[in-house]
């Protein structure tokens, strides 16, 4: 089988989860024998660790309207797995004229929130568009969890929906000697709840949070909270990671949230609004309030706190990329057959 991958971005690019997403499924596909080759925007090398990476020199919004460069490399492949949000109208048209089934892998579904992330007029047109790009006649259409996977179903038509769960490098991602901090990884951005995770600090000022990431949001914030900036998967990241003692991601809208995987791999007690299998405390978006009356408990009963990570390490090391790889080749086997 040959397998053409399309996302809008790939590594050593890297914005977010997706792009992480979209390059363990190239390297698991490969490891299996499938013929792989990816299209995508930017710039970068042609080769990444093995595969074979061709790169549109447009903005990544404007992969929308990359028809052609799709239905080009299509004309080799068996099948087109494409991947939210901005590859998957150009993907399913080529996939048509081609005549070749397309795969669509959901990375997250924020329906009316975007218009907590956007504001009332952008955030509408954003919530129109994802409809019109995510609801379509795809021949498989693939979630990252069960709980994006059901928000679809409520939302809209799915034809043939499947949970493909990524998976953590256990390797990587260790517990270490834990410290009384809060951790937060990811994009700063309203859709990660940034905004009320600072409001939460102000109301547990003796406590400390790290935040690593960039991105347009980043509220003033009192003494106790440090924004280190972007950090790559490295060892300092990992070595974050593992000393964590509290890991906390308040988005207002996820489709997994990879990072959650990464923390309870590395042993952490996890608070968040992501409705997974974690240990921790399960709080409401947009609520500082119960961001900080969690972190407060945690940070308070430290022996808890670490007992809860012990079994995150447990739960985490269920999902491997291996199994996730498998779960993708399952979807194309159906869709094939």
């Amino acid at each position: 089988m040959k397998v053409l991958l399309v996302h809008e971005l790939f590594p050593p690019t890297v914005a977010g989860g997706g792009e992480i997403i979209a390059g363990n499924t190239a390297l698991q596909l490969r490891k299996r024998g499938v013929g792989v080759s990816v299209l995508t925007t930017g710039f970068g090398p042609a080769r990444w660790k093995g595969v074979s990476v061709s790169r549109i020199p447009v903005n990544r919004f404007l992969m929308n309207l990359c028809v052609l460069p799709v239905l080009k490399r299509a004309a080799e492949a068996d099948l087109i797995h494409c991947f939210t949000y901005n590859s998957t109208i150009p993907s399913l048209l080529a996939s048509r004229l081609r005549g070749k089934p397309c795969v669509c892998t959901v990375l997250g579904i924020y329906g009316k929130e975007w218009k907590e992330i956007r504001g009332p007029v952008l955030g509408r047109l954003c919530e129109i568009a994802e409809r019109i790009q995510v609801f379509r006649n795809f021949d498989a259409t693939a979630f990252l969890s069960e709980f994006s996977m059901y928000q679809a179903l409520e939302t809209g038509r799915v034809r043939n929906p499947a949970v493909t769960r990524p998976g953590t490098d256990p390797e990587k991602f260790r517990p270490g000697k834990k410290e009384p901090f809060v951790l937060f990884v990811g994009r700063l951005s309203k859709q990660k709840g940034i905004r009320y995770l600072v409001e939460a600090a102000r109301l547990v000022p003796d406590v400390e949070f790290l935040l690593v990431g960039s991105g347009p949001e980043r509220p003033p914030a009192p003494e106790n909270v440090k924004f280190l900036g972007a950090i790559p998967h490295s060892p300092r990241l990992y070595d974050l990671y593992g000393r964590a003692l509290i890991f906390c991601l308040p988005s207002v809208g996820e489709g997994l949230g990879l990072v959650v995987q990464e923390a309870m791999a590395s042993g952490c007690a996890v608070v968040s609004t992501v409705p997974l299998d974690f240990e921790g405390v399960r709080i409401p978006p947009k609520n500082p309030e119960k961001i900080a009356e969690a972190v407060r408990y945690l940070a308070d009963n430290p022996g808890e706190a670490k007992r809860m990570g012990r079994k995150n390490r447990k739960i985490a090391e269920r999902y491997t990329w291996d199994r996730y790889g498998e779960s993708v080749l399952d979807v194309y086997r159906r869709v094939v057959e």
